[in-house]
């Protein structure tokens, strides 16, 4: 199983998928797979009462309010530590651009301890349609999910950026990821930071490795590739749909990011 951090799940085209979703009454004071691998991940989150996570692993205690990560892969023990707990779980699977099944950790953990309210009207939703069932229920469940899961990810990622200076040009990562296709300028990111267009140029690049510009140039590309390869769109159309606008320049930019033409890439999927 490979592991993933949140803000991966901001930067590339992660594929989700709904499981299951439900309120539980455990009743067994024992709960977990022991030695057995998780096969999916799930989000927890508790209502009533409280869990307690066992050894071999850290022993962490999970309270009324908190929402919990349990990724898939992973092995734990867990005991309901009062009676008439209860909790709200989305068991959900996540795939990598190339198909492959991740996790966002290698054991379980609490994500909020209380739980913003906002991620408890959308976990609560997501149950309330699983339970009531109904026409396409089960892709109203997967598009919450993405819903969901989107703005954990920049929750998660907000969060961890506060950790260092690199929170500072974060508004402007999050604009240019939301609006690859748009026109910006660079002083106009600088403005979105609240701060001056060298010190932004300066940090960006610090931290990015690259220019704002090619930055989202990056974005572009990725996305382009994405359309390119579900073959409904020509190169013409994918250069528009993807901001580049002149399909000359877009080749050239293409090939230059992925050392092939737009066209072989189109021809090979």
């Amino acid at each position: 199983m490979r592991i993933c951090d949140w803000k991966d799940l901001t930067d590339g085209n992660f594929t989700l998928r709904h499981i299951d979703s439900g309120t539980t009454r455990p009743h067994n004071v024992l709960q977990g797979g022991g030695n057995r691998p998780r096969a999916v991940n799930g989000l927890v989150l508790y209502l009533e009462g409280t869990a307690k996570l066992l050894p071999p692993g850290p022993e962490t205690i999970f309270g009324s309010g908190c929402l919990a990560y349990y990724p898939a892969g992973s092995c734990y023990r867990a005991s309901v530590e009062v009676p008439g707990t209860c909790y709200d779980r989305i068991e959900f699977a996540i795939y990598d651009p190339g198909g492959e099944e991740v996790a966002l950790s290698e054991a379980p953990g609490a994500l909020f301890d209380p739980c913003p309210a906002a991620f408890r009207l959308k976990i609560s939703e997501m149950v309330r349609v699983r339970r009531h069932g109904g026409l396409a229920s089960g892709l109203q469940c997967n598009s919450l999910l993405y819903d969901l899961i989107y703005h954990l990810s920049v929750e998660k990622f907000m969060e961890q950026s506060k950790l260092s200076g690199y929170q500072r040009i974060v508004p402007a990562i999050l604009y240019l990821e939301q609006h690859a296709a748009q026109d910006v300028t660079v002083r106009e990111l600088a403005a979105m930071c609240d701060m001056s267009l060298t010190g932004f140029r300066r940090m960006f690049h610090r931290y990015c490795g690259m220019s704002p510009l090619e930055y989202r140039n990056g974005l572009r590309i990725r996305r382009a590739c994405d359309l390119l390869r579900v073959g409904e769109y020509n190169v013409s159309e994918v250069a528009e749909r993807t901001g580049f606008g002149n399909v000359y320049y877009f080749s050239r930019a293409f090939k230059k990011a992925t050392g092939k033409t737009p066209s072989s890439v189109m021809r090979s999927s």
